[in-house]
């Protein structure tokens, strides 16, 4: 993707494309968000603390393409969560687990990231492990499978 390439190469543009993911245009919002995700998936560019908050902001708005949240939780999987921003993605994250009016990949996005940040504290990685339990078993094959994967994780992480 030449969009992704060229804003590893001029980090500047990184922040571009995030502001572009929140435009009101729809197919700003996928493409720039799409873009970014790929920057960071496959071709390992690491945000800064500014840009990972910004990411946070985007995922707070209301009425933004269902894309932005998706790729706004593939990235945020692969960096390092700044613990100021960890309250408000704790609640999310387990907001999206939890409804099931939220689009399937959304959710399933959510449990690494809720995982990731659970692993230092104990008591969320059990109300994780609660919430994952409580899933209907009449879930998607994709929330199945990942919900799986990360109750036997918690369960060998103690």
């Amino acid at each position: 993707m030449a969009a992704a390439q060229m804003a590893v190469e001029k980090p500047i543009l990184i922040q571009e494309l995030i502001e572009l993911s929140g435009d009101a245009k729809v197919v700003y919002q996928q493409r720039a968000s799409q873009a970014l995700s790929f920057s960071v998936e496959y071709l390992g560019f690491q945000l800064s603390k500014k840009q990972i908050d910004d990411v946070c902001v985007l995922l707070s708005k209301k009425n933004l393409h269902p894309a932005v949240a998706r790729n706004g939780l593939k990235i945020l999987e692969l960096q390092e969560i700044p613990k100021a921003q960890e309250g408000f993605l704790v609640d999310y994250c387990f907001n999206c687990i939890m409804n099931p009016q939220i689009p399937i990949a959304i959710r399933a996005f959510a449990m690494p990231v809720l995982y990731k940040i659970a692993l230092s504290y104990p008591e969320l990685k059990q109300e994780f492990k609660l919430v994952l339990e409580g899933l209907s078993d009449n879930e998607s094959p994709g929330i199945q499978s990942r919900k799986r994967k990360y109750l036997r994780l918690l369960n060998d992480n103690g």
